[in-house]
């Protein structure tokens, strides 16, 4: 068993979990990481022998940190630093400060690329789809999630970054009948 670190015991006498806690808890619970994982799998980096470069970051850690991404709206070095800042992604993602460190933006950068690339936007996006038989919705998009212009006019990157937030969004809207009762 591993020493706890210090970051998560909460020393805090008067803690309150917020709404961001209390939403990433929820989707946590609720997407089906591993099979998103299986689309992008075949296409995400093997770890190669020792000594031959950073081994590459866990694949769910980094498809968790590109949905913050979205949610929360943050740039690539806008989400490196919201992790070294907020207790509640970092659980999210899964980081231990006392243990490893937040991916730095290239890697944040070079995973959405890899995303764009194979267009497994769209793949995701059908995949929870099919996961909770319902279509996007729009408003939601727009008001939930911070969209105030929906613009977007064919651009690989802007179609694969619709594609993921709609899907996003579709958990949103399905989120009560997701849940586990416990």
């Amino acid at each position: 068993m591993r020493q706890q670190s210090l970051d998560g015991s909460g020393f805090e006498k008067y803690r309150k979990k917020t709404r961001k806690e209390a939403f990433l808890e929820e989707m946590d619970e609720i997407i089906p990481w591993q099979g998103l994982c299986k689309v992008i799998k075949p296409y995400y980096p093997k770890v190669k022998r020792k000594g031959a470069g950073r081994p590459p970051v866990v694949l769910e850690r980094m498809l968790r940190i590109h949905f913050l991404q979205h949610w929360f709206n943050l740039s690539d070095p806008g989400v490196e630093e919201a992790l070294y800042d907020s207790r509640a992604m970092r659980r999210f993602v899964g980081i231990d400060l006392g243990r490893e460190p937040v991916p730095d933006e290239t890697t944040v950068c070079k995973f959405r690329h890899l995303l764009e690339s194979r267009n497994l936007g769209e793949r995701l996006f059908a995949l929870i789809n099919e996961y909770l038989k319902v279509e996007h919705r729009f408003l939601v998009l727009k008001n939930i999630f911070g969209f105030e212009k929906v613009r977007y006019r064919g651009l690989h990157k802007n179609a694969n970054r619709l594609f993921l937030a709609c899907g996003l969004v579709n958990i949103y809207m399905a989120r009560r009948q997701l849940r586990r009762p416990t």
